[in-house]
């Protein structure tokens, strides 16, 4: 069966490595993105946690 763009969608046509090589490769580099996603969380939470802290309380009597 043939594809009417000659080549398969889903990976680069030019890059040689076979499936495995190129999952070991975004294996690797998921934990850099898991910290980043994780430190961009904390600073999230943290920047809620200090507007809170800002607020007046509910009934506005603080």
């Amino acid at each position: 069966m043939s594809t009417p763009f000659g080549t398969s969608l889903r990976r680069d046509p030019t890059d040689p490595r076979g499936l495995k090589e190129r999952i070991d490769a975004l294996l690797r580099h998921l934990p850099d993105y898991w910290q980043r996603f994780e430190a961009v969380k904390a600073a999230l939470v943290l920047e809620q946690t200090q507007a809170a802290a800002a607020r007046p309380g509910l009934l506005g009597r603080d």
